[in-house]
């Protein structure tokens, strides 16, 4: 039986491949923090990251664990938040992100951002010296999101029709 597609093997890559990236570039910062509590925080970045490896190779693999794991690891890469005193993000792969900003006045900016850079990347801080506010959506993250969850309601479709 088939349990996986094209799909879920691309996306398994791109994840994959952005997890091989984060846990390279995390171990690098690593080695340069003095600091044993940021320490600390940046080996739970790795684990994520060996979290999300794992949930790759399930995913290429079509089990039951990647299929479930997978569409909740890029829904959590999907919001991009900076609010004065906080900031949220990262992604496995690309991040093609829409932005939302406060502009002059009482208008606000929307703008797309590229993809200038292909990996991994996380940034979570709680602190004063952050003072912009944006909201934004990882739209590669979305994607994944909305193609993983098709092929999985395929896939039960032809599991239950084999039932039968």
């Amino acid at each position: 039986m088939n349990h996986h597609n094209r799909t879920t093997r691309f996306f398994a890559l791109v994840l994959g491949i952005g997890s091989i990236v984060g846990m390279a570039v995390t171990g690098l910062q690593v080695s340069q923090v003095v600091s044993v509590a940021v320490a600390l925080l940046f080996a739970l970045v790795i684990v994520l990251f060996v979290f999300a490896l794992v949930t790759a190779v399930r995913l290429w693999q079509g089990t039951a664990f990647g299929r479930k794991w997978a569409p909740i690891l890029f829904a959590s890469q999907i919001p991009v938040l900076s609010l004065p005193g906080l900031r949220y993000e990262w992604y496995t792969g690309a991040p093609f992100k829409f932005i939302i900003a406060p502009g002059p006045g009482l208008f606000a900016k929307f703008y797309f951002t590229f993809p200038n850079r292909v990996g991994a990347g996380f940034a979570f801080n709680i602190g004063a010296g952050i003072t912009q506010y944006i909201i934004g959506v990882n739209l590669v993250a979305v994607l994944a999101l909305v193609l993983l969850l098709r092929a999985y309601r395929a896939f039960r479709l032809r599991e239950a029709q084999e039932v039968f």
